[in-house]
């Protein structure tokens, strides 16, 4: 038992060095506290002097006006339906075509989760709601959204038409 304090003891005159050591190091490194340093004082001779560069103030400038963004409305979509991490969608046949638009749908619908995948078609009649999907649900698809975070997978492929992504 007397070991065991007097180890804790021993703990605690160090642990008080220490705090010693500290604070003499961070006076000597700001210089000895006790000495007044002199505080430097501008007079007007030293602002009007002719050595001083001129600044010319315009009292018509408040403040610098901060740029705004102006949101880009987000496209037209119809969530068809949502199973697990897989988003069924249908879109206008514009927005399947336009990158951005679809990016900008996918960040919507992903931007909480580790793994995500959108299904976007351009006809609802030919869309999936569920899988698996048969052959004729697959070849309509117009975009396919992969995000896996974990692999570092993040990818947009536009299908048909002259894209050879799909």
């Amino acid at each position: 038992m007397i070991k065991r304090l007097s180890a804790a003891f021993l703990a605690l005159v160090i642990l008080c060095l220490m705090c010693v050591c500290l604070i003499l190091f961070l006076k000597n490194v700001g210089g000895n506290s006790s000495t007044p340093r002199p505080t430097p004082r501008i007079t007007r001779a030293a602002v009007t002097s002719t050595s001083a560069p001129s600044v010319t103030v315009n009292p018509k400038i408040t403040s610098t006006p901060k740029p705004t963004r102006t949101a880009v409305p987000l496209p037209k979509y119809s969530l068809l339906a949502e199973k697990n991490d897989y988003f069924f969608v249908v879109v206008s046949p514009e927005v399947g075509k336009n990158r951005s638009d679809l990016n900008r749908i996918t960040d919507k619908l992903c931007k909480s989760r580790d793994f995500c995948v959108v299904l976007f078609w351009d006809d609802r009649s030919k869309a999936a709601t569920s899988l698996p999907m048969t052959d004729a649900q697959v070849n309509s698809e117009v975009a396919i959204y992969n995000l896996n975070k974990n692999t570092g997978l993040d990818r947009l492929l536009l299908c048909g038409g002259d894209s050879p992504d799909c």
